[in-house]
């Protein structure tokens, strides 16, 4: 069993926001009609062939669980805040409470969904009955570790995933959960990732496991894969992360960029947000806003970014010509109020993710490397996806799923290879 886990308090796991004319054959998306605006088709556009990579062997990962909270109609609300706060890092399920639990993981990029062969969660058991059975479902909604409650949190659980599964009793007291189709949910991008739900079977007595120690592990065979989506690779393939980790941010990231491009760097400023929000028509108005800024910008410094084709795609689907082009996806986050207008301190951010030589999906955030976005693939939109506003933690609801505008997407033409510094000239080490 995994040993060793580096232990991170509850009350620190909260998400800190970050800003975050082509030649030749086009190719659209493979495995996805044209015309089609984001869900993956069963048949694939004619277009030239895609060169495959060769498959791996089967490898094992472990990816750990970020935060947990557990809930019990035997406490009130108050009755559990006032627990001794080591009595608040267990995952409970059963007993007379009808205890259950909510664990959350940050997937990893190891495998598409087709590629899972096995997940399992290992759980070890520090008080109560190990079950025999358990069920266990996806949670469809956010939640955060100081608001969930037991009611509210009930209805958060997906029903149409709830599953009875068997749980396998291991040695020094540690149990295995089966979760394949469900990690296989969240990876295809049929339900998004607000965790499992951890719900006793009828009649079980109260289980009570250390969540420090829990995490998943998953099995898979990595398949063929297209190499040729787009013109360019990395200086390091991810997941380790493109070695720039504190340059640039998602746009610059986006642009094979190191200099950071920020808000002001393109001449936005809260009031006109603001003003187009509330009377041009929501943040459907600020996304067009935005798009006209980043393409301006582009324009204005296309000699120090190198880049001599920037050009807005209809949609997910359309063509691009992969000898000479790569494809970018920028969605925004834009809500407001009279009374609590878009600041500096929150109510809108830009995001961008970039797409991978084999058609998975990569961002970057500030002072932090490149990521992978677990899941994607060349045939599954980006929107069907959560767009996260931070690479690490969980349990905002700020942050969690932040950006949900529609999805733009451009054809970038980079002349060079290498990384530039548009503003800066400077170069990486």
């Amino acid at each position: 069993m995994k040993k060793g886990f580096l232990s991170v308090p509850l009350a620190l796991v909260f998400l800190v926001a970050g800003a975050c004319a082509p030649t030749g054959s086009p190719v659209a998306n493979p495995g996805v009609t044209p015309g089609a605006t984001s869900e993956p088709s069963a048949t694939a556009p004619s277009a030239p062939p895609i060169t495959q990579a060769p498959g791996a062997a089967t490898q094992t990962v472990t990816w750990d669980r970020t935060v947990t909270k557990w809930f019990d109609n035997s406490f009130t609300d108050y009755e559990i805040e006032r627990l001794p706060w080591e009595d608040r890092n267990t995952l409970r399920v059963g007993g007379s409470g009808d205890a259950f639990s909510f664990m959350h993981v940050t997937l990893g990029s190891d495998f598409f969904a087709d590629e899972i062969t096995d997940a399992a969660l290992h759980l070890k058991l520090v008080d109560g009955v190990a079950p025999a059975q358990m069920n266990v479902a996806l949670v469809d909604k956010v939640w955060s570790v100081p608001s969930a409650t037991f009611t509210d949190s009930q209805a958060k659980v997906a029903q149409a995933t709830v599953e009875s599964v068997p749980v396998s009793e291991e040695a020094d007291n540690w149990v295995t959960v089966p979760v394949t189709a469900e990690v296989k949910d969240w990876l295809s991008g049929d339900y998004r990732n607000y965790g499992f739900a951890l719900l006793p079977a009828p009649n079980s007595e109260l289980a009570v496991f250390d969540s420090e120690t829990a995490y998943l592990e998953v099995s898979g065979q990595e398949l063929p894969r297209a190499t040729t989506y787009n013109k360019f690779g990395y200086l390091q393939q991810p997941p380790a992360g493109v070695d720039f980790t504190e340059s640039g941010n998602c746009m610059a990231f986006a642009l094979r960029d190191i200099d950071m491009i920020l808000l002001e760097d393109m001449h936005m400023d809260y009031g006109e947000l603001n003003r187009i929000y509330f009377e041009d028509g929501g943040e459907n108005a600020v996304l067009e806003y935005v798009a006209a800024k980043v393409e301006a910008y582009v324009a204005d410094h296309s000699d120090g970014l190198e880049i001599s084709s920037f050009r807005k795609l209809e949609d997910f689907d359309s063509p691009i010509d992969p000898a000479t082009e790569y494809r970018i996806a920028m969605r925004i986050s834009a809500y407001a109020t009279e009374d609590l207008l878009m600041q500096q301190a929150g109510g809108f951010d830009y995001h961008f993710w970039i797409q991978l030589p084999d058609g998975r999906w990569a961002q970057k955030f500030p002072l932090s490397d490149s990521l992978i976005i677990p899941g994607t693939a060349g045939d599954v939109s980006p929107a069907k996806f959560p767009w996260d506003a931070s690479s690490e933690g969980w349990g905002s609801e700020k942050t969690t799923d932040q950006y949900q505008s529609p999805v733009l997407y451009y054809a970038v033409t980079k002349d060079v290879p290498r990384l530039t510094a548009h503003r800066t000239g400077r170069t990486l080490d």
